[in-house]
């Protein structure tokens, strides 16, 4: 079964006037998404 990526973001980091998201708020998705699939690994240990 493949992992499924979980993508958080922060609403506060929506710019609403450009239509999309800020860098830092993309990056902080993929942090967590990171984060999740080490502990789910973990988990499975």
């Amino acid at each position: 079964m493949k992992d499924q990526i979980t993508m958080f973001c922060l609403l506060n980091s929506l710019d609403l006037q450009r239509d999309g998201l800020t860098n830092a708020s993309l990056m902080q998705a993929n942090t967590f998404a990171y984060l999740d699939i080490r502990h789910k690994r973990w988990q499975k240990k």
